[in-house]
Formats: structure tokens, C-alpha cells, sequence
């Protein structure tokens, strides 16, 4: 069932979203690829989203969810730990050499792994606890990009690891924001100051007081070097 929605997933979708099926129909509702319904022979694993969108800048990205065992599996009060495998089938890229994380509860924890699994509640036959993954950068998709990842869980004896439950898979997706476009430096518009020139002042023809023969002209008549009588 699985193969065939694969194969008839659209050529348009990016390669990631065939490692990432629809939602699948459990009794009347949708089962997310984020949760692994268990049962006395597999534990449940339920991560709390099925796709988890980062910041362009970010440098972790931290996924938690829940797992269910039945205890039923092991001998009463024996001890069992409860391990988990990440993986990612979309892959890294040739440069990389990651292939994947694993870790578990119990007295061989490995502190330093990105995985982490919490105190466990006891209720009747159940055991219940929670997982915790930081992913580093490394793992990480690029801008504006996608990475399927799965999560497998099982649970052992701790002093016989060949007991143990069946394997149980969950997929969940994280997904890199686009960087900002990059802002153009303000330029400064320059200031145009029109110069309006000022209104060019009328000549004023400053007669001569002569006439057109030479002569010296007073109050309309012809002066001698003195003034005319009346």
C-alpha cells in the first residue's frame, strides 16, 4: 500500500515527498507518518508534529514525541531499555558521513548523543517516555529546502538484547524558511533648488539735456550760457 502511493505520487513534487507519504487512515481518523500506532508486540512512537519549519538562521532543531511499551514482552521486573535509530533516507549529500544517531534509556545511556530519552512512567503494563532530538546544523536541510527523517524504536532486555520487541518507524520532515531578500542601501535623492532670477529692472534712459544740435535745451528753449527770459 505504501509502494503504490509512492509511485503515484505527481512527478511535480520534490524528491523528499516521496520519502514522506499522505496521512494514513487508522479507524475514522488520519494517522500521521509522525505516529507509529504500537501493540503488545511493537512499542507506539508519536512525535508531537509531522513537519517542524526552522528559522533560515537557525542552527538546531529540536523534535520531541512520546513512546509506549509493553511490558508484557519481558520477564516481570526484569530489566529492558527502550532504543531509538535516526536516520535520513533523503540523505546528506556526498560530503557527508553521517549515516545515522542512535541511543537509549537505561545504565548504557550515551549522554553525549543529540537523542535523549526521558524518565519513564509506569502504568500496569505500559511504560511510557518521552524523546527529545536536537538536530545540529549538519543535519539540517539548506534555505528554503526539506529533510525526511525517520525514527525507529524497539525495546530489549538489557541483559540479553536478543529479547526484544519488533521494530516500529516514524517520519517527520523539517523544513528550512527562505532568507529574507537583502535590502538595498537608502541613496540619498539629491535636493534640486531652482534659482529664480530676479525680475531684470527696467533701464531708465537718463536724458542729456541736449538737443540734437549740440544746443543746451532749458524748459523747451535755447540757452546761451544763460537762461532764457520769458
Amino acid at each position: 500500500m505504501m509502494a503504490t502511493a509512492h509511485s503515484a505520487a505527481p512527478h511535480t513534487l520534490p524528491s523528499a515527498a516521496m520519502y514522506f507519504p499522505p496521512p494514513r487512515r487508522s479507524g475514522s481518523t488520519l494517522q500521521p507518518p509522525s505516529v507509529a500506532l504500537g501493540d503488545s508486540r511493537r512499542p507506539c512512537v508519536e512525535l508531537h508534529k509531522p513537519v517542524w519549519v526552522i528559522d533560515y538562521d537557525s542552527d538546531e532543531a529540536t523534535i520531541t514525541g512520546e513512546i509506549e511499551v509493553d511490558t508484557s514482552l519481558f520477564p516481570h521486573h526484569a530489566d529492558f531499555a527502550i532504543g531509538v535509530e535516526l536516520k535520513s533516507p533523503t540523505g546528506l549529500g556526498s560530503s557527508s558521513i553521517w549515516r545515522s544517531e542512535w541511543n537509549h534509556d537505561g545504565p548504557n545511556n550515551r549522554p553525549a548523543s543529540f537523542i535523549q530519552l526521558g524518565q519513564r512512567l509506569t502504568v500496569d503494563e505500559s511504560a511510557y517516555t518521552n524523546v527529545t532530538m536536537r538536530l545540529p546544523r549538519a543535519l539540517l536541510p539548506a534555505s528554503q529546502q526539506s529533510r525526511v527523517f525517520t525514527l525507529s524504536c524497539c525495546a530489549f532486555l538489557v541483559d540479553d538484547p536478543r529479547v526484544k520487541s519488533e521494530m516500529n518507524v516514524a517520519k517527520f520532515m523539517v523544513v528550512r524558511k527562505a532568507a529574507p531578500a537583502p535590502v538595498a542601501p537608502a541613496v540619498p535623492v539629491p535636493t534640486v533648488v531652482r534659482v529664480v532670477a530676479p525680475p531684470c529692472e527696467e533701464a531708465v534712459a537718463v536724458s542729456t539735456g541736449k538737443s540734437a544740435h549740440g544746443a543746451r535745451v532749458w524748459m523747451g528753449k535755447k540757452a546761451w550760457g544763460k537762461v532764457a527770459k520769458w
